[in-house]
């Protein structure tokens, strides 16, 4: 009988204790209300957002451009430097073309431009649908070309938009076209390539109610884009909804557009949230908020999204919890572990406050999805020479930021490859033997660089075309 009691009270301790390390570390999540120093914004709600970490860049950045505050539209830009405790405010002087005052701009980073993409936004009594690129090299903007007979989004608002590293594309999905209380809701789908400046109609299997004010995010680890919550305009009156949807895979020409299910308690139906994509939990992370009722919410909630087994959570931070609001912008600071929100309205009006919420995993975490026993390392390069498409293996000991770049023999750069967080383990990746334009490359040495949890490797390759 003591054995078998003995034996139960072991297998309840290693059932703890593997608890704490495979659940989310959330009783140790909190809200810090950053006291930023520099040029800061006025109070603003819906400005576009986006993180940056740029060559050369130690900390990192979010960036914020324009919105809504004091009864006027802006079209000013501000980097927030993300240093842990010395977070910094610059504002940009603006230099040549620059986009109009507007709200709701969608911001993305392009790495392999080292430039940042925006598109569209409100101005009040019209919508754009315009394309811009700032670069971050001169601090300036400069509009996309277009070409007549270009197909491109109609003009609007509140789409559901993210930027997938795996394919180096922005993907649109929804939004509102031209402004009044009625408006179109639009259910079509979209992918910008940076490269080119082209948009491109995509056509998902699947059918999905239309909306805006949602909120996207990219599950990096399986190719889809995931959108939650939003609003439609029907029988005299907004329609709130509290699904979840995924679109993808999004490196496929045979995509689906389908409801997911989770398991645990959903947020309420709301619209403006703000929410992040967490690789190493495999997660999206929500803030905040506007009910059906008109209630704002500064709760958090976390969408688990292991295929098939998805599931809500709702998280419960302590510290300088923000107050409720809805409209604000956020970014996630992965080298430091955070989540960023900015801005946003209270109900009350627009506030200039920035809030972290973290470490949202630990360091614990990041190693634990593979056996110590592996290490980072590149495997091979093959087939080499080649007559067009090789084939880079590698291997990480722990989900890391990956950027794997073809160079030609004079040292231009010719095409990167990746440049995203990848997960633990063996991976792949093919290059067709185009540049970054799409241009068929000429026969001859190219050398290869990957950047892997902080090793680098280097090698050479040949084209015999």
């Amino acid at each position: 009988m003591k054995t078998r009691v003995t034996f139960t009270y072991l297998i309840l301790l290693v059932a703890l204790l593997a608890s704490l390390f495979v659940q989310p570390t959330n009783a140790q999540v909190t809200w810090t209300h950053l006291n930023a120093g520099g040029s800061v914004p006025s109070a603003r709600q819906s400005s576009g957002a986006v993180y940056v970490k740029a060559p050369g860049d130690t900390y990192g950045a979010m960036y914020v451009f324009g919105g809504y505050g004091s009864g006027s539209r802006f079209n000013d830009m501000y980097k927030l430097t993300l240093r842990p405790g010395q977070e910094q405010w610059t504002r940009f002087t603006q230099q040549g073309l620059w986009p109009s005052p507007r709200t709701g701009f969608v911001m993305v980073y392009d790495s392999a431009g080292n430039r940042i993409l925006g598109y569209g936004g409100d101005e009040g009594n019209n919508l754009r649908g315009d394309n811009w690129a700032f670069n971050l090299s001169t601090s300036r903007w400069w509009p996309i070309d277009t070409l007549l007979g270009y197909v491109a989004p109609p003009a609007r608002v509140g789409g559901n938009t993210a930027y997938f590293s795996g394919t180096r594309k922005l993907y649109l999905f929804g939004g509102q076209g031209f402004r009044n209380p009625i408006g179109w809701y639009w259910h079509d789908t979209w992918q910008l390539d940076p490269s080119s400046g082209m948009w491109q109609q995509l056509t998902p299997n699947g059918n999905y109610i239309p909306r805006q004010g949602g909120v996207a995010a990219i599950d990096e680890a399986n190719n889809r884009m995931i959108i939650f919550g939003g609003v439609l305009y029907q029988a005299g009156g907004l329609y709130y909804f509290n699904e979840a949807w995924k679109i993808g895979p999004l490196d496929q020409a045979n995509m689906t557009i389908e409801q997911l299910f989770p398991s645990g308690s959903s947020p309420p139906a709301m619209r403006h949230s703000v929410a992040v994509y967490d690789s190493t939990g495999n997660r999206m992370i929500i803030f905040s908020g506007q009910d059906d009722g008109g209630s704002l919410h500064n709760e958090v909630w976390e969408l688990q999204l292991a295929p098939g087994q998805e599931r809500w959570n709702t998280l419960s931070p302590g510290g300088q919890i923000p107050p409720a609001m809805y409209l604000a912008a956020a970014v996630l600071d992965r080298p430091n572990r955070r989540m960023i929100v900015f801005g946003g309205n209270t109900g009350g009006g627009q506030i200039n406050d920035v809030y972290s919420l973290g470490p949202l995993w630990t360091a614990v975490e990041e190693p634990a999805h593979t056996p110590a026993t592996i290490e980072t390392r590149f495997i091979s390069a093959y087939p080499n020479p080649s007559q067009k498409t090789f084939v880079f293996e590698y291997q990480l000991a722990r989900p890391t930021q990956i950027e794997l770049r073809v160079y030609d023999i004079t040292g231009r750069l010719v095409r990167t490859l990746t440049d995203r967080v990848n997960h633990a383990g063996t991976a792949r990746v093919i290059w067709d033997g185009n540049s970054d334009n799409g241009r068929t490359c000429p026969s001859g040495v190219y050398f290869y660089e990957l950047k892997a949890d902080e090793k680098t490797f280097r090698g050479k390759i040949a084209i015999t075309r």
